[in-house]
């Protein structure tokens, strides 16, 4: 007990009442560790978008929250940056998504993980996938 105390510097009143502590790394080797699993990701949405060409039901998949949420995690993005779960659900309840100026029907879906992908890779030193183009909306 005594030794979880100095290790971790948690209270002797936080360990009495059965508290778990949960160590996340959060350094920049780790992070270029989970880089690999973010580009996991975005490979496997940007191989999925073509099929929703012919099945729009198969994007439904994903939890595109969750997929940012994640995306941000393996990224660093700072917790502030983002809106609580209950924000979002606000904001979705009053229809202001698209009036806050943050999600446009052009650049929601291929064209964002396209952009992803490329900052990710570009983040991670691996070249980029050559003969690949995913265009939005019938655009290309």
């Amino acid at each position: 007990k005594r030794h979880a105390e100095a290790v971790v510097g948690v209270s002797g009143a936080l360990l009495e009442a059965g508290g778990i502590v949960d160590v996340e790394y959060t350094s920049p080797l780790n992070r270029a560790q989970r880089a690999e699993e973010g580009l996991a990701i975005l490979r496997t949405i940007e191989s999925v978008t073509p099929l929703a060409q012919v099945d729009p039901g198969v994007m439904l998949l994903f939890n595109a929250g969750a997929v940012a949420r994640e995306l941000c995690e393996i990224n660093g993005v700072p917790a502030k940056l983002l809106r609580t779960s209950d924000e979002v659900a606000a904001l979705r309840k009053l229809g202001a998504v698209q009036a806050d100026g943050l999600v446009s029907a052009g650049y929601v879906g291929a064209q964002a993980v396209t952009d992803l992908t490329e900052m990710q890779t570009i983040a991670a030193g691996v070249p980029a996938a050559s003969g690949i183009k995913i265009s939005a909306g019938g655009q290309s």
